[in-house]
């Protein structure tokens, strides 16, 4: 309870008074992306400039929409904004210079007189990734999944042993290593911040491998104090940017899965509208967190810039 205290009111104090919450940002990135995703260039590329006039943008795994308004900022011949957004992308997030080879109008920008390349291959060579907790990530989610896995090596046990009745016999196991990961991931939020923060650095791929691995992790957190604790946790990073609303949406709608309640969130595949809990309300409730409404949340994925990406993640689908 006191480093909960503690890093909540670190939290506090160290934010910028930016609410990704209260301003729907989510949403609006969401509207930016499926007009890019269909064509609508210029549609998202408006939306993006006020977004951004607003809030700063975030280059979250599942809309990378600093990426996207760096690219839309060249096409439209904007080049100091494109070049803004280049930057930092190379010295945030990893990304190389050759990666923006195929933009329209890279060539036309490169000419440009405040264009600095040799503080850009600087930037790219000076890129220091966060891999030990990278690497920390991957281990809680190892931990996370090896016992989960076993009941599909049906080479690993006795035929007889492979039937109906035998589905979970590792549960005790599961909730063992659930506990361990939700005391490192607090320890690790306590020293570091949340792990997906946007003052922890690492490449684009990484930062994919880093929420998946975080999303699996919490998701599985079965102690319900436990819970509401990380609930806290993440409403406080959703809000300040440093968290994706899937989190916690995700972490909610598990416990109704566990309870065999009604959804609350509608975050899993498959979904009728009997399943989620007072459907009326569905995108109220996910806009209180931060969420896009559900059907253009479904909407953007049948358009998806990456499709392995909500293939791995299982986001949201239809009802």
């Amino acid at each position: 309870m006191c480093i909960l205290s503690t890093y909540l009111f670190s939290q506090s104090t160290s934010n910028n008074n930016y609410n990704y919450i209260n301003s729907a940002y989510y949403t609006k990135i969401a509207w930016a992306q499926l007009d890019y995703l269909k064509g609508n260039y210029n549609n998202a590329y408006d939306t993006l400039t006020i977004v951004e006039s607003i809030i700063p943008l975030l280059n979250s795994p599942e809309y990378i929409e600093m990426r996207i308004f760096a690219e839309l900022s060249l096409k439209y011949k904007n080049y100091e904004k494109a070049y803004e957004y280049i930057r930092i992308l190379i010295s945030d997030y990893g990304y190389k210079l050759n990666d923006f080879d195929d933009y329209k109008n890279i060539k036309k920008l490169r000419r440009q007189k405040f264009y600095n390349s040799e503080n850009l291959a600087l930037l790219e060579k000076e890129f220091c990734p966060d891999t030990v907790l990278v690497n920390e990530m991957e281990a809680m989610l190892k931990n996370d999944q090896f016992f989960r896995i076993l009941p599909t090596r049906k080479d690993t046990f006795p035929q007889e042993q492979c039937s109906i009745e035998w589905q979970h016999p590792y549960s005790k196991q599961f909730d063992s290593i659930d506990s361990i990961n939700y005391v490192k991931l607090i320890k690790i939020i306590h020293e570091k911040g949340f792990p997906l923060s946007k003052h922890i650095k690492y490449t684009q791929s990484q930062q994919t491998d880093v929420f998946i691995s975080l999303l699996i992790v919490i998701t599985h957190i079965s102690d319900s104090a436990n819970v509401e604790k990380m609930k806290q946790i993440l409403l406080e990073n959703i809000k300040t940017g440093n968290c994706p609303p899937v989190m916690l949406a995700n972490m909610i709608d598990r416990q109704c899965l566990s309870k065999r309640t009604k959804f609350i969130y509608g975050m899993y595949d498959n979904l009728t509208l009997q399943d989620i809990f007072d459907i009326n309300n569905l995108d109220r409730r996910r806009a209180k967190i931060g969420l896009p409404p559900h059907k253009l949340s479904c909407e953007i994925r049948k358009f998806s810039l990456s499709k392995s990406f909500h293939k791995k993640t299982k986001l949201e689908c239809d009802f």
